[in-house]
């Protein structure tokens, strides 16, 4: 069986005097992960062994660095094909992101404002093998200042 919803992670080399040849992996531990979503978009092109794909790409630039000082960038890929459970994966992620039940209307007509340059927290956590795995998005809970 597939795995429906991958997560993938290289460290962001954003600097214009640095090219990231082959990047640095990410290994996360289980725990919280403050970031911010950077990117969403549609990727179509067939896969490398020619099967068809449509997956949307939710790109999390997280705080964490890599040992060059650059900021990793964790790519959670979401299956729409019709044998996929990428809609509902999608949806799950999102009510837990935003706090709320997305009717199908809002899921029809999602809109990238809703989450791009938005703060999050991404969640590791061990599975039942012991491996660390993506969870889920957490909203960051903002807390009121302790008055003196």
């Amino acid at each position: 069986m597939k795995n429906v919803n991958t997560t993938t992670a290289i460290s962001a080399g954003n600097n214009d005097d640095t090219f990231v040849i082959q990047p640095l992996v990410y290994q996360p531990t289980a725990g919280l992960k403050p970031g911010r979503f950077v990117d969403m978009r549609l990727e179509t092109e067939p896969a490398s062994n020619g099967d068809p794909r449509n997956d949307l790409c939710l790109v999390t630039q997280l705080e964490e660095k890599d040992d060059n000082g650059q900021p990793y960038q964790v790519t959670h890929r979401f299956n729409l094909l019709p044998r996929g459970r990428g809609k509902s994966e999608f949806k799950k992620q999102m009510e837990s992101f935003l706090e709320t039940p997305l009717t199908p209307a809002q899921l029809a007509g999602f809109s990238k404002t809703l989450v791009l340059n938005k703060p999050v927290v991404v969640v590791y956590e061990k599975n039942h093998l012991g491996r660390v795995v993506f969870d889920r998005y957490a909203p960051v809970k903002q807390t009121a200042p302790v008055a003196a």
